[in-house]
């Protein structure tokens, strides 16, 4: 392809259009910024359960809002013990938004390496800047250490959002 040509997307490879661009004198930046509105982020942390019964601090929105389209956990180290009866993961807004029920973490369902998730299904939830996603431990603690990992995926709704 020369620079009299032009480039088709639906039937020249990247590498041509590549060449292309570099005959006009183009170049050509990969956007890469996963921060930027509508590409989606994933974000992982870990929670021990073997805490008190209280609410914990899993992910923040930050800079911008942003759009979660998908959040899970996962056990890890057998079966919970102790005194922990559920867990729960919502919003801290003043109606919360909630991802996973205290019946759907009831202590039943948190096996080893049992996965407990949620995803949107054309509603995601709107994460305001500041406002945080929170695990909750009904009970007690597990008597030993639980580490679970839990991973978020979300979209910036304005260029810079994420969480964190």
């Amino acid at each position: 392809m020369n620079a009299a040509e032009t480039y088709d997307p639906t039937t020249d490879s990247l590498e041509a259009l590549s060449n292309w661009a570099a005959a006009e004198g183009t170049t050509i930046k990969a956007q890469t910024d996963e921060k930027v509105v509508g590409r989606l982020q994933l974000t992982p942390t870990t929670i021990d359960l073997n805490q008190a019964a209280i609410t914990y601090d899993l992910f923040a929105g930050t800079i911008q809002d942003v759009l979660v389209e998908r959040l899970v956990i996962r056990m890890t180290g057998g079966a919970i013990g102790g005194a922990v009866t559920s867990i729960s993961i919502q919003t801290d807004d003043a109606t919360p938004q909630v991802f996973i029920t205290a019946i759907e973490g009831a202590v039943a369902n948190l096996t080893n390496e049992a996965q407990l998730s949620w995803v949107s299904l054309g509603a995601a939830i709107l994460l305001k800047v500041g406002k945080k996603i929170q695990l909750t431990i009904n009970g007690g603690a597990a008597g030993v250490a639980r580490v679970c990992d839990v991973v978020a995926g979300c979209r910036a709704v304005v260029s810079g959002g994420y969480l964190a």
